[in-house]
């Protein structure tokens, strides 16, 4: 059974108050517009169980002693916290009596029982506190990717109206033009007559031979 001096043992009982020993990593979530724009891109840092300080130093000695040899689970360090607060340290040995007793169970005291519960429940609590900064991170990255994504659609749609209004204006330009082109002529200076004015009116004249009383009878009819 390993042994801890009462400096150890206060160290590792400082650490179980704290929770796990955590470390920050990068955090990587898919960013950018399109198909060719998104890809994994850093956003941050998030903090994660650092399993690694559970498997040396200190630690690592109350994790062997815990009978743990690789620790790479929260369910172990969980393990190794009950090992620590329940920790006894072991009796100087006595002369060995005329007969052997069997050895009694070691029971964990009250203290460290309420002790456990307390740790627990703290540990508990800074869990569903990660959880939840987690889950407020996550939802606003997406909030905030759907902002840009929204973004990006107006600016296309404002682009696509810049570029159908500047087509528009210069058809309207050539149409003016074009119509600059078409200018109307002036009026002559020639002086025209109205009407009929400028034709002769011409009298009518039959001439018809005189045949007698032929002549003279035409001419009476036609009264010429």
């Amino acid at each position: 059974m390993a042994k801890f001096s009462k400096k150890e043992l206060n160290q590792l009982r400082t650490q179980v108050y704290s929770g796990f020993v955590t470390k920050s990593v990068p955090r990587y979530e898919m960013r950018g517009a399109g198909r060719d724009g998104r890809g994994m891109r850093q956003t941050g840092y998030q903090n994660v169980t650092n399993f690694a300080a559970y498997n040396s130093g200190l630690l690592g000695k109350a994790a062997r002693a815990a009978g743990i040899k690789n620790v790479n689970k929260t369910d172990e360090i969980r393990r190794i916290y009950d090992y620590i607060m329940g920790y006894q340290a072991p009796a100087k040995k006595k002369a060995a009596a005329p007969v052997q007793q069997a050895a009694t169970p070691v029971q964990p005291s009250q203290a460290s029982q309420d002790f456990r519960k307390e740790s627990q429940a703290l540990l508990d609590q800074a869990r569903a506190e990660r959880q939840k900064f987690a889950t407020d991170q996550a939802n606003a990255a997406q909030a905030a990717a759907a902002q840009r994504a929204k973004d990006e659609a107006a600016r296309v749609e404002r682009e696509k109206i810049a570029t159908q209004t500047a087509a528009a204006r210069s058809g309207n330009e050539r149409i003016a033009s074009r119509s600059a082109n078409l200018q109307i002529q002036p009026a002559s200076t020639t002086p025209q007559t109205a009407g009929t004015q400028p034709f002769k009116r011409r009298k009518l004249q039959f001439n018809a031979p005189n045949y007698g009383g032929v002549g003279s009878i035409m001419s009476g009819i036609l009264n010429i």
